[in-house]
């Protein structure tokens, strides 16, 4: 979590996106899991206790089936295509008006 497109996604998640979720969901937790984490955002965490930091985890898919939603930065870089993958472990893919992958 110290590469920056990933860095900027989060940043960019927690500025534009997860207040408007948030509005509609007040429960919601919001799970950064990987190692590594940049401090900017590390520092998100602890002035919002709804964002939970796991740190380095062996098995992530145990996350992703837990999980209502998958967010897969995909502002930058090249990494989003394996983000991806792990997160359709366990899950269903759906893509916005059409069938379930």
């Amino acid at each position: 979590m110290n590469y920056f497109p990933n860095i900027h996604a989060a940043s960019y998640f927690i500025s534009e996106i997860y207040p408007l979720i948030k509005t509609e969901f007040p429960d919601v937790k919001w799970y950064i899991v990987g190692r590594d984490v940049y401090p900017d955002v590390a520092a998100l965490a602890e002035k919002d206790r709804s964002i939970i930091i796991t740190g380095y985890v062996e098995i992530v898919a145990g996350y992703v089936r837990k999980g209502a939603v998958v967010i897969v930065p995909l502002l930058e870089g090249s990494g989003s295509r394996l983000k991806i993958l792990e997160s359709a472990c366990g899950l269903n893919l759906h893509r916005g008006g059409g069938p379930t992958l």
